[in-house]
This record gives structure tokens, sequence and C-alpha cells, in this order.
């Protein structure tokens, strides 16, 4: 094993300092040239050692800078060329599953996971050019907010038919239809980039898969299912419905498991 410069030179430093002072103090007379000469080795040993330590240290932190910085650059790259892949695979599970759903001639799916503070849409069966995958929500904002705070699936009425500046809450339901809360407002930049044919909204959280134990409540994300549908509160309490959502919500897990590694998202 390699020892770093600055450990050696302290050790042999104090080594030949404490060996001085011994004979300083116990062998040579007290007084005279020998014990002055001594002292000056002791002083000059010292300073000496002191340099070499201080300049060991210093070249061992250029080393440990230089690594550290080709390990976050490293980093970086990989960040750039993995997470557009994970994206595309997102998508593509979520257009192969959706084209074998018999009830999904009004929906829209998303898949939003939470990243630098925010829950940004990662993936959609919504066109490209929708502003709805620009969606850029706050943690306790929204049917979102309401989810990601209680750790629930839930549904509600889509936002738009609130009225700008209305101060009233959405009503929140369970996949029962039973009334469980309220949603607050959204902002009014993230309102503008709803469809204004959607009606209803349907959150399922979706957990980390890669734990060491058989449960996690860590969110990585959530299935958004969209419903531009006067009746879609009844497709959403359908069991069937729910079930299917479930194994769409368990094909993307893995995928946002690694996206939240990359990301280095707080656990």
């Amino acid at each position: 094993m390699k020892l770093p410069l600055g450990i050696l030179a302290s050790v042999l430093g104090a080594a030949v300092a404490f060996y001085l002072a011994i004979v300083t103090v116990v062998a040579l007379p007290p007084e005279g040239f020998p014990r002055w000469l001594a002292i000056a080795g002791l002083v000059t040993v010292s300073l000496m050692g002191g340099l070499l330590i201080n300049g060991g240290s210093i070249q061992d932190y250029r080393t440990v800078s230089r690594q550290f910085l080709q390990t976050a650059n490293l980093y970086n790259t990989l960040q750039s060329r993995l997470c557009p892949m994970i994206y595309s695979a997102m998508e593509e599970v979520l257009q192969r599953r959706v084209k074998q759903l018999d009830f999904a001639g009004d929906l829209n799916f998303s898949v939003d996971a939470p990243i630098k503070g925010l829950y940004r849409t990662v993936g959609s069966t919504y066109p490209p050019e929708d502003p709805g995958r620009q969606m850029e929500l706050e943690p306790e904002e929204g049917v979102t907010g309401f989810v990601t705070k209680r750790k629930v699936i839930a549904f509600a009425p889509a936002a738009w038919r609130a009225k700008p500046g209305d101060s009233s809450n959405r009503p929140v339901f369970d996949r029962a239809g039973n009334l469980v809360g309220e949603a607050t407002p959204l902002r009014d930049v993230n309102r503008g980039r709803i469809s204004v044919g959607e009606k209803w909204v349907y959150c399922r959280p979706i957990f980390e898969r890669s734990t060491t134990t058989l449960w996690s409540n860590r969110l990585v994300g959530l299935l958004v299912v969209h419903s531009s549908s006067d009746d879609g509160d009844a497709l959403f309490k359908n069991p069937h419905f729910q079930h299917q959502v479930d194994v769409l919500a368990s094909d993307v897990a893995p995928y946002l498991d690694v996206l939240q590694t990359l990301m280095a998202e707080e656990r």
C-alpha cells in the first residue's frame, strides 16, 4: 500500500524531533555548545517537517481534487446519456400498454417524477408539442401534492374548471368514490398548460422497487391518467381499470428507480 507523502513526512519528522528532545533533556549537559546544537537541530527538523507535511498535504489535496473532478465529469456524462434513454423507454412502455387497453379512447397517460424539487413530466402519451408535457408541479400543488403527501391513490375534477383567481379547492376522491379531502389550486402557469378538454384526473403513486426491504414508502413518481370524458369518474372507480393502472405503474417503476438514482434525488 502506498503511503501519502504528508503522512510519511509527519511520522519521520515526529520521530526525529522526539529523539533530539530526549537527547537534549537527558544525555547532554545543561549548558554548552552540544546542547545548543541539539536545540538548533530540533528547531530545524521541526520546520522541515512542517514544510514537508504541508507540501505533502497540498499534493494529496490536489490529487483528490483532480480525481473528484474526473468522477464528476464522468457522472455528468453518464447522466446526460442515460436519462434520455430512460425517458424514451418509459414513453415506449406507455404507448404500448395503452394500445392494449379497451377503455383508453378518452384517456391520456403521464408519468411524473420528483426532479430538483418539482414534479416534472418524464413520459406521456400526449403529442410532443402538447403543453401538458411542460408541467412543473410543486410538492404541495394540486392533486399531485395531495397524493404525494398522503401517498394514496385518488382522483379529482380537472383544474381548469375552477375560475382564474378562485381560491376554492377541488374535491378529491378515493378509488371507491368517497370524498377524502381537497386539492389546492394549481399555479396559473400550470393551469394554463392543461388541455381544456380534460375533465378528470387520476393519480397513482409509484414507490421505489430497488430496496432491500419488501416495502418502501419512498415515492419515485406518479402515474397520472387524464380523462376527457364527462363520466370519467365512473371509469376511475372501475376495479378493472384500477388493476390495469396498477400493472402499468409496475412496468414503469424500475425506470423511475434508475432515474432517481441518476438524478441523485434525496431519499
